[in-house]
C-alpha cells in the first residue's frame, strides 16, 4: 500500500464510519438506530475491500478478482440495510414481527446476490489489468444487479417521501429531510461512479462510491440523535458548514500536484475545526434558551398555580361579606357594617389583582384566549361601578355615571373587558383623594366605534410618563408610587387585551395635581352595531 491522497481520505473515511457504527450498535436502544449502525458497518468494510482493491498487487490475478467481487456484494448490502433503516424509523408503529417479515422478503434476494456476485463468474469475469490500471468485466445478468439496486433505491425513497408528505411533526419532518439529504448524496455518486461510468469502462472513481456513503450514516446519525433539529437558526447553521465542508473537500481532487492537494487538506482539517466550534457554540446556546424556557414554565405554571389556589377563598369571602352588608343576617350596626365595606373593598381589590396576575400569565404563554359574544358595555360598566360603591363611600368621593341610551351591542370577550374597566376604576379611586370626582362616560359613533372615558381630578401623570404608560412595570411617576404600592402590570394588561379586540387605550393628563383621563375604544363591525 502506497501513500495517496486518496487512500489517505478513504482510510479517515473508513474510521469515521466504523466510530459511528460501533457507537450506534451498542449505544442505541432502537432497532433503526442498530440498524444504521450496521450500514455503518457496511459502509466501512466497502471501503475496506476498496481500500485492497486498489492497492493489491496485480500478480494474484484470483485475490484480485475476489476483492473486486466483494466490492459489489458490499454495495448491495449496504444498499439493503439502507433500506431496513429507512424502513424501520418511517414505520416505528409497526411490530418487531412486521420489521422481521420485511427483512426476510428483502434479506433473501441480497443473499442470492451476494452469493452470485462473489462465489460465481455471473455478475463480475474477470479484471483485465490494461497499462497499470484494473477494469472489471462483467457478465451477461449484470443489469439485474443493476436492477435490484435502482429497486432497493426506488423502495427507500417511496417510504421517505411517503413519510415527508404525511408527517405533521416538526422534529421528525426534520429528521427525514437530512436522511433524505444524505441518502440523494449517497445514491447519485454512487450510482454514477460504481454503475453507470463502470458500463462504459470508465472505473477510475470506484472508491469514491463507498466514501460517498459516509455521508448517509453521518447525515442519518446525526438526524436521530439530536433533540434540536427543529431550530430554524440550527439548521441554517448546519447545512451552511456542511456545504462550505462539501466544497473544500471537492477541491482536494480538483488540485493541481501534491503541494495544492495538501494546502488544500489542512484548509479542509481548519474549517472542520472552526465548523465544530461554530456548531458548538449554536449548541450551547439552544441548550442555555431551552433551560431558561423550562425555568420560565415552571414559574408561570407556580404563578397560575398560586392564584388559583387564593382566588377561591377571596370569591368565598366576598360573597360572605357581600350577604352580611345585604342583610341576610339581620341588621348590622353602622360601625360594623363600615369594616365590612372596608373588608369587601380589600378583598375586591385582592380579586382583581390575581385576575390581572392569572391573565399575565396566560397572556406571555399564548393562552389567553378571547371568548367574543355580543355584550351590552353599559350594562357592564355598570357592574363594575356597583362593585366599587364601598371603597367609594370610604374615601367619599363622587363618582358620576353619564350614561347614553341607544349604544349598540359590541363583540367581545365580556370578562375580559370587564378586567380593563375595573383596572381602570380602580386606579381613579386609588389615586383620586378624599372628595374628589370620578366621571366614567360612554359614547361611541361609527367611525370610532364604542368609546369608555373615565376621568378624575387625582394627582395626574407626568408628561414625561405618558408616553411609556402602558409598558410593563410602569407606574405613573413617584407621586403615584408614593400613594400605592401597585404592581404595574395593571395598564400594561388592559392594553395587550384592547389591542386584541383591534381597539385602542390611551391615557391623557396635564400634568401633576391636574387629574388624568383614561379612554378605550371598541370597534364596531363594518361601521354597524353587531
Amino acid at each position: 500500500m502506497y501513500f495517496s491522497i486518496i487512500n489517505l481520505f478513504m482510510g479517515i473515511s473508513f474510521f469515521a464510519a466504523g466510530i459511528v457504527a460501533v457507537f450506534l450498535v451498542f449505544k442505541s436502544r432502537y432497532v433503526d438506530g442498530k440498524l444504521l449502525g450496521c450500514a455503518g458497518f457496511a459502509t466501512a468494510f466497502w471501503i475496506l475491500v476498496s481500500i485492497i482493491y486498489r492497492n493489491i498487487g496485480i500478480a494474484d490475478k484470483d485475490l484480485l478478482l475476489l476483492v473486486a467481487r466483494m466490492q459489489y456484494a458490499a454495495g448491495a448490502t449496504l444498499m439493503t440495510l439502507y433500506l431496513f433503516f429507512v424502513y424501520a424509523f418511517t414505520h416505528s408503529e409497526k411490530s418487531g414481527r412486521q420489521k422481521k417479515l420485511f427483512a426476510m422478503i428483502w434479506g433473501a434476494p441480497l443473499l442470492l446476490f451476494s452469493a452470485l456476485t462473489i462465489f460465481t463468474n455471473t455478475m463480475i469475469k474477470d479484471v483485465e489489468v490494461i497499462q497499470g490500471a484494473r477494469l472489471m468485466v462483467f457478465g451477461s445478468p449484470y443489469p439485474f444487479y443493476i436492477l435490484y439496486m435502482i429497486v432497493l433505491a426506488v423502495a427507500g425513497y417511496y417510504y421517505l417521501i411517503g413519510k415527508l408528505w404525511s408527517v405533521t411533526d416538526k422534529i421528525e419532518r426534520v429528521q427525514l429531510i437530512y436522511i433524505f439529504i444524505g441518502s440523494t448524496i449517497t445514491l447519485v455518486i454512487s450510482f454514477v461512479v460504481d454503475i453507470v461510468l463502470p458500463i462504459f469502462q470508465i472505473q477510475p472513481f470506484l472508491w469514491f462510491g463507498p466514501v460517498s456513503a459516509v455521508f448517509f450514516v453521518i447525515f442519518a446519525s446525526y438526524a436521530i440523535l439530536r433533540h434540536h433539529l427543529f431550530e430554524v437558526r440550527v439548521i441554517t447553521t448546519e447545512l451552511l458548514v456542511f456545504a462550505i465542508l462539501i466544497t473544500v473537500f471537492i477541491q482536494i481532487f480538483l488540485a493541481n500536484g501534491f503541494q495544492e492537494a495538501f494546502l488544500s487538506v489542512l484548509l479542509f482539517l481548519a474549517v472542520g475545526l472552526f465548523s465544530i466550534f461554530l456548531l458548538r457554540s449554536v449548541y450551547v446556546e439552544i441548550e442555555q434558551r431551552e433551560k431558561i424556557e423550562g425555568l420560565a414554565r415552571r414559574l408561570s405554571d407556580a404563578i397560575s398555580f398560586a392564584a388559583h389556589e387564593l382566588r377561591a377563598p377571596v370569591t368565598k369571602f366576598r360573597g360572605y361579606v357581600s350577604m352580611l352588608l345585604d342583610g341576610d343576617y339581620g341588621e348590622l350596626q353602622p360601625e360594623v357594617k363600615k369594616c365590612l365595606e372596608v373588608c369587601f373593598g380589600a378583598a375586591a381589590e385582592m380579586n382583581g389583582n390575581i385576575e390581572t396576575f392569572l391573565n399575565l400569565n396566560k397572556l406571555e404563554a399564548g393562552k389567553l384566549e378571547m371568548r367574543e359574544q355580543r355584550i351590552e358595555l353599559q350594562e357592564i360598566v355598570a357592574d363594575c361601578l356597583e362593585d366599587f360603591n364601598p371603597k367609594v363611600k370610604e374615601k367619599n368621593i363622587v363618582l358620576v355615571f353619564q350614561k347614553k341610551d341607544g349604544l349598540p351591542e359590541v363583540l367581545a370577550d365580556k370578562l375580559q373587558i370587564r378586567h380593563v374597566i375595573n383596572n381602570l376604576v380602580s386606579n381613579a379611586i386609588k389615586y383620586t383623594p378624599e372628595s374628589g370626582i370620578i366621571t366614567v362616560q360612554l359614547d361611541g359613533d361609527k367611525r370610532n366605534g364604542l368609546i369608555f372615558t373615565i376621568e378624575d381630578t387625582g394627582i395626574g401623570i407626568p408628561h414625561d410618563v405618558l408616553p411609556r404608560l402602558f409598558s410593563r412595570y410602569e407606574r405613573g411617576g413617584e407621586m403615584a408610587k408614593s400613594i400605592s404600592e401597585g404592581s404595574g402590570i395593571g395598564l400594561f394588561l388592559a392594553k395587550e387585551i384592547v389591542e386584541m379586540h383591534q381597539g385602542r387605550i390611551w391615557a391623557e393628563s396635564k400634568g401633576n395635581g391636574k387629574g388624568s383621563r383614561f379612554s378605550f375604544s371598541l370597534p364596531l363591525k363594518d361601521g354597524r352595531a353587531v
